[in-house]
């Protein structure tokens, strides 16, 4: 909806290139109105820190294409539509044919209804099919949070809680077809800082340590700088797993599961390695780590996330 001219700046504009959504495929579609262009630009900036690409006109528009083949090309090719539903935004003339353009192409249509916008007959025929989140009017960082809580869900088949990341039922994604695993990390006890939650691809890796050189900073003085690992492999039987490895960490690494018809099992490493599933705890040091996980379908883009 936000009419691109080409001639404005955005900050954004300095570490990306203006391109359309075929030059670089884009995730997610913003519509939105021109007042909310800063809040367009805020959902930006959350959801691409999060690896999750978008689009939005203020930025992305390509000089050398016509403005409505522009918009057409970048909703086609992005996974989700997401409308930012304000009062005005529902009186715009150009939302209904965007969003006909995006039920054509078999886009996934996300509103975020912002306020109490009054909707037409025809616009609420259009998004029956929507997926709805309504936030007062006033959106806050936690608002914008939950909406790429809620197109993950969405995509995943997985359902994000407060806490964690509840594994997707049995069967939903095939770890043999998956391209990757969307990992979350809780401590239960202790203190982890920096990003949550990542999307891991085959033999990705996540190191866990004390110190800025290590991905997962535990503070906990037990914990050597680079005390284990997390990585994505690929079993023969499996399909794609988790592993975890003790690197020779000073007081090792315990990890503590349940199989399925036992009781709670707990295993040690000391500089060795071993598969676990979604809801293992992982002791290091003095901290206790959560790990949930669920399994990505190969159309997800890189989902790296910070924490919430």
């Amino acid at each position: 909806m936000e009419v691109a001219s080409g001639e404005r700046r955005d900050p954004l504009d300095e570490t990306k290139e203006i391109v359309s959504a075929s030059g670089k495929r884009a995730f997610v579609y913003l519509s939105y109105v021109s007042e909310e262009h800063a809040l367009a630009q805020k959902i930006c900036q959350v959801f691409e820190e999060r690896g999750m690409e978008c689009w939005y006109a203020a930025r992305d528009q390509k000089a050398t294409l016509p403005w409505p083949d522009c918009v057409n090309e970048a909703i086609e090719t992005s996974r989700f539509f997401v409308v930012l539903l304000t009062p005005r935004a529902a009186k715009s003339k150009t939302l209904i044919p965007e969003i006909k353009t995006a039920l054509h192409a078999g886009r996934a249509l996300v509103v975020l209804s912002i306020g109490d916008p009054d909707l037409s007959p025809g616009l609420e025929n259009e998004l029956i099919a929507a997926h709805w989140m309504t936030v007062a009017d006033t959106t806050r960082h936690k608002d914008i949070v939950e909406l790429w809580r809620l197109l993950v869900e969405i995509e995943t088949g997985a359902v994000i809680e407060e806490d964690g990341i509840v594994e997707a039922p049995p069967g939903l994604v095939d770890p043999h077809s998956a391209s990757g695993i969307l990992v979350h990390l809780h401590a239960l006890v202790g203190k982890i800082n920096g990003r949550t939650t990542y999307k891991l691809n085959e033999r990705e890796k996540l190191l866990i340590g004390r110190g800025p050189a290590v991905d997962i900073d535990v503070s906990d003085a037990r914990v050597s700088r680079r005390h284990a690992g997390i990585a994505v492999k690929r079993d023969p039987i499996k399909g794609l797993c988790l592993k975890v490895t003790d690197l020779m960490s000073r007081n090792g690494t315990w990890i503590r599961y349940f199989r399925e018809g036992d009781a709670e099992f707990s295993k040690f490493l000391e500089n060795g390695e071993t598969t676990i599933n979604s809801g293992a705890i992982i002791r290091v040091g003095s901290t206790d780590i959560r790990i949930t996980a669920a399994h990505v379908p190969s159309n997800l883009v890189h989902l790296s996330g910070t924490t919430t």
